[in-house]
C-alpha cells in the first residue's frame, strides 16, 4: 500500500483520468483490510503531526490516516454523524469517497454566478451574512440549482474534480466513510453554510485563524465515540 501511496499524480496539472483512477485505486486497495485501516488509526492517533490534524465539526468526525507531503494526496477516515444533510459548497481539490457502512445521497449543483468575486481573499474563513454590503448582489443562493443526483452505497465510490462547482450531500444514520484527496488547485472554496445566513470561503489550514482550530477541535469523548462506531463494523 506504500507503493500505492506513493505513485499518486503529486503535480496539480495532473489529468482527471489520471487522478480519479489513482484516488479510486487506493480506496480499494484500503478499503479491503480492515486490519490495516485499524493500524493506521491507532498510528494516527500516536503521531503528534496526524493528531493535530484530526478534526470534528457539524458533520462528521474526521481521523487522518495519512498525510503524504511528497505527493501531495490526504488519506482520512470519516464517522459521520446521523441525519446530516450540508448545504452546497465547493472544493479546492479532487478527491474521491467510498462509503464503508450507512450510505448517501450526492447532489451537484449549478451556481448559476460567480462564486469568487474579486476581493474575496481580504475575508477567508469569515462567516458573511449575505445581506452583508460585501457579498449583497454578488453571492445570491437561491439561484442555485440542482442539476443531478445519485446515491452512494456500502461498498461502493465514486470521484469528484475539483471543476465542479457545487455539490452537497445527504448522509444516512450510520455512515463511515474513507476519503482521499489530492493537492489543492483552488486558493479556496466556497460554502453556503448550514445556517443558511451566511457565505464562506475556506482558504485551508494555513489561512484558517485560530478560532477554526477551537471550533474543530476534538476532546477524548469525540475519539471514544468514533472508535466505537469504527470497531462496530470490523474496524478494530
Amino acid at each position: 500500500m506504500n507503493s500505492i501511496m506513493s505513485s499518486q499524480p503529486s503535480n496539480p496539472s495532473v489529468t482527471v483520468p489520471d487522478a480519479r483512477n489513482s484516488s479510486l485505486q487506493v480506496l480499494e486497495s484500503y478499503a479491503g483490510d480492515r486490519s490495516e485501516l485499524a493500524r493506521l488509526v491507532e498510528r494516527s492517533l500516536a503521531d503528534p503531526v496526524l493528531s493535530r490534524m484530526t478534526e470534528v465539526d457539524e458533520f462528521r468526525f474526521k481521523f487522518v490516516l495519512r498525510d503524504e507531503l511528497e505527493s501531495g494526496f490526504r488519506l482520512r477516515l470519516h464517522v459521520w454523524r446521523d441525519k446530516v444533510t450540508d448545504t452546497p459548497h465547493s472544493h479546492r481539490f479532487n478527491f474521491a469517497t467510498m462509503v464503508l457502512a450507512g450510505g448517501m445521497t450526492h447532489y451537484v449543483h449549478a451556481p448559476n454566478q460567480d462564486l469568487y468575486p474579486e476581493g474575496i481573499s481580504d475575508f477567508y474563513d469569515t462567516h458573511i451574512p449575505i445581506t452583508d454590503e460585501r457579498v449583497s448582489g454578488l453571492i445570491d443562493p437561491s439561484k442555485f440549482s440542482t442539476e443531478m443526483a445519485f446515491p452512494v452505497v456500502a461498498g461502493s465510490a465514486y470521484f469528484q474534480s475539483s471543476s465542479v462547482m457545487l455539490t452537497s450531500t445527504t448522509v444516512e444514520p450510520g455512515t463511515i466513510t474513507l476519503f482521499v484527496r489530492g493537492p489543492a488547485v483552488r486558493p479556496c472554496a466556497f460554502q453556503w453554510h448550514p445556517d443558511q445566513q451566511t457565505v464562506v470561503w475556506r482558504a485551508g489550514t494555513a489561512h484558517a485563524p485560530a478560532s477554526r482550530r477551537t471550533e474543530v477541535a476534538v476532546s477524548q469523548a469525540d475519539i471514544d465515540h468514533a472508535l466505537d462506531r469504527i470497531r462496530a463494523i470490523g474496524i478494530k
